[in-house]
């Protein structure tokens, strides 16, 4: 993560930070769809 915002141009903090909570937002999402999938995919294999 560092090493990223190292090297990408520099950006004014606002956005950085905009980007930052709409991707911990995202990555929620898709851990919570994960988790449901694996709770149904257990499920199924029992």
């Amino acid at each position: 993560m560092r090493l990223a915002r190292r090297f990408r141009p520099l950006v004014s903090n606002k956005t950085t930070r905009a980007n930052s909570k709409k991707q911990s937002k995202r990555l929620a999402a898709n851990y919570a769809l994960l988790a449901a999938l694996a709770a149904t995919d257990s499920k199924s294999k029992k």
